[in-house]
């Protein structure tokens, strides 16, 4: 018994020195002072450079997680001074006790200020083509015939069960990514992206609202993007649904008949990816004056993709509607239709 004692009690007081330890680590240690460690190692895997101008502020207990500031990541040579990538700030934060009973315990996740620059040659290699090339590996020295041969292995990363996950909600505020395709001449941009959760929780409804505008020069486009609705995850079936889905457009531009056009989505979508269908029902579309009412059904989405489903609409005038998509209207013998 006294040995028993003895042994919790050295256990905790190494646990108390270790978390004494991670303290300090944390409270006294300048973590600033490791940007030049951490650049120095992008450049080593990417090749690139990455500038720190904001601070790093990392915690423990009971929440493990970084905020940071302003980071930049820079461009592929050839494409520019402008950087391939940039935010404003990052706060991420995980609970660590729970992650003992994998369960992963997420404070609300806030991304502010994101750039992403994204190009294409005339040639058709892109901007981000060297990151993809970057691969993890591990290199083992085996003795062969007393002979020492190395051995290169490629890791593939495994993903434990998830046994449960929540996250106190997602917040990406002000993001803007752009799009120049050389190849084929064409761009697009978009901006003042916003997207923003509530509690998510696996198998349970949590809801989504996203707005953005979206702009081309090549296609003198311009859009304003409202959307809403409410999602559950399930993991274990892989079984995802969006129900009471809405998303409100409107653009304007030399593209569009009568240089505007507004449209309505809606639907209720159930995606089951154990059985590869999709199910879109309570489809609802309304544009140019015309209401479309519907369900789809898609099977064999890693196969032969297969497309089903009924559509009906209210009654419109044919010819008011190529009136209105800038097409004239055949002669008929019935000037109604």
């Amino acid at each position: 018994m006294k040995l028993l004692k003895w042994l919790l009690g050295t256990l905790a007081v190494l646990v108390l020195i270790i978390g004494v330890g991670v303290v300090a680590l944390v409270y006294l240690v300048d973590w600033n002072d490791f940007k030049d460690t951490i650049q120095n190692q992008v450049k080593k895997q990417t090749g690139r450079d990455l500038m720190i101008a904001g601070d790093l502020s990392p915690s423990v207990f009971p929440w493990a997680g970084i905020s940071i500031g302003e980071i930049a990541l820079a461009n592929a040579q050839g494409y520019g001074d402008t950087p391939f990538a940039s935010i404003d700030s990052a706060d991420v934060k995980v609970k660590l006790l729970p992650l003992i009973k994998r369960e992963i315990n997420v404070r609300t996740v806030e991304l502010k200020g994101l750039q992403l620059d994204l190009q294409r040659a005339a040639d058709g290699t892109t901007n981000w083509d060297d990151l993809l090339k970057s691969t993890t590996t591990t290199t083992t020295t085996v003795d062969e015939d007393d002979a020492d041969t190395q051995v290169t292995t490629e890791v593939e990363g495994s993903s434990a069960t998830i046994a449960a996950l929540s996250v106190g909600g997602i917040e990406i505020l002000d993001a803007n990514v752009s799009w120049n395709d050389a190849m084929t001449g064409t761009d697009a941009a978009l901006s003042a992206f916003n997207l923003r959760t509530d509690a998510i929780e696996l198998e349970k409804p949590f809801t989504l609202n996203v707005d953005f505008a979206v702009a081309s020069d090549s296609m003198d486009l311009t859009a304003d993007v409202k959307g809403a609705g409410e999602l559950t995850i399930d993991l274990d079936s892989q079984v995802y649904t969006v129900k009471g889905f809405t998303l409100q457009t409107d653009a304007t531009g030399g593209a569009l008949p009568g240089g505007q056009m507004a449209a309505t989505l809606g639907a209720d979508v159930s995606a089951n990816l154990s059985e590869q269908v999709v199910d879109v029902s309570a489809l609802s579309l309304s544009t140019l004056g015309i209401e479309l009412d519907g369900t789809v059904t898609v099977t064999g989405l890693d196969t032969e993709p297969a497309v089903t489903g009924q559509l009906a609409s209210n009654d419109f005038s044919p010819r008011e509607l190529l009136g209105k998509l800038g097409i004239e209207a055949p002669v008929t013998a019935d000037d109604a239709v």
